[in-house]
């Protein structure tokens, strides 16, 4: 799913990378880029998991849903700029670049990326609720679109 919504969140700002016409950086063999690399799936998978992860903890469940929203879109994007300096910078395989974008940081990770990843949050706090709720029977705590509902209304 991460996966998918990598790939609609990049076309909407024109950003995919296996299209090199619209990429300043050339592909790389090993990038496994089409419109956008498996290796993403790795990246945001565990993105994913890590969020889902840390609203498990007993410390974590009760806060704010606005500051479980903060600090799961800081993780990911920490995940995206470390993945992006050791896949892109240190291996050179090219699977984005934020180079061309105002308030980026080493071409990896931008303010514009930040936040989308910081908004897509909930979606994936409430994603992992539900297959929890699913697979382990676990109780529901989220319900979507009620959880953006939530998180304006402060609760």
């Amino acid at each position: 799913l991460y996966l998918n919504i990598e790939i609609f969140a990049r076309a909407g700002r024109q950003e995919l990378t296996g299209l090199v016409l619209m990429s300043p950086v050339p592909l790389q063999p090993l990038s496994l880029a089409g419109w956008t690399s498996i290796w993403m799936f790795f990246i945001g998978g565990f993105a994913g998991w890590f969020a889902g992860f840390i609203d498990t903890l007993r410390w974590f469940v009760g806060q704010k849903l606005w500051l479980k929203m903060l600090v799961c879109g800081a993780f990911i994007t920490a995940t995206e700029l470390l993945s992006g300096l050791l896949l892109n910078s240190h291996l050179g395989l090219a699977l984005w670049d934020y180079g061309h974008i105002r308030y980026n940081l080493y071409g990896q990770i931008s303010v514009r990326s930040a936040t989308a990843f910081t908004t897509m949050a909930p979606f994936v706090l409430w994603l992992n609720n539900l297959l929890r709720h699913r697979l382990f029977d676990e109780p529901k705590r989220y319900r979507f679109p009620a959880i953006y509902r939530d998180l304006i209304l402060g609760k």
